[in-house]
């Protein structure tokens, strides 16, 4: 198994209101039509106090990533909802990048990551094994 090799190039920034029409085309391919809420939801995320978003950019600009956490008011931890990387940067560490980010923006919180198991008829399915 071959392990990516970190991008340097990469900032992590929290995501707004702004951010929406960079975030929705990676967020639209990423995720299967039935794992998707409306875009309209996730604008609405951004600019809600009980989620955090935080963003991979590269140095020309451009966003690679995103991370999407569930702040729970009534409940000791967060909730990992959405991890997603632009399919032409994927496998460039940037998910790992944006989990750290995750962690240390949320300390003394668990994070709670839900992730696809792979299904024992598919032991192949190369996007479940790299999303775990």
């Amino acid at each position: 198994m071959t392990h990516p090799i970190p991008r340097a190039d990469i900032q992590i920034s929290i995501l707004g209101a702004e951010d929406a029409d960079a975030l929705l085309p990676i967020y639209n391919e990423a995720l299967a039509p039935e794992e998707r809420k409306p875009d309209a939801i996730i604008r609405q995320s951004l600019t809600r106090p009980d989620y955090l978003t935080l963003g991979a950019w590269a140095e020309n600009g451009g966003l690679l990533g995103f991370a999407s956490l569930y702040k729970s008011s009534a409940y000791p931890f967060n909730l990992l909802e959405y991890l997603a990387t632009d399919h032409e940067a994927r496998g460039q560490g940037i998910g790992a990048k944006l989990v750290q980010a995750a962690l240390s923006a949320t300390p003394n919180t668990p994070l709670l990551i839900e992730v696809d198991a792979i299904p024992p008829s598919d032991p192949a399915n190369a996007m479940s094994r790299r999303r775990q």
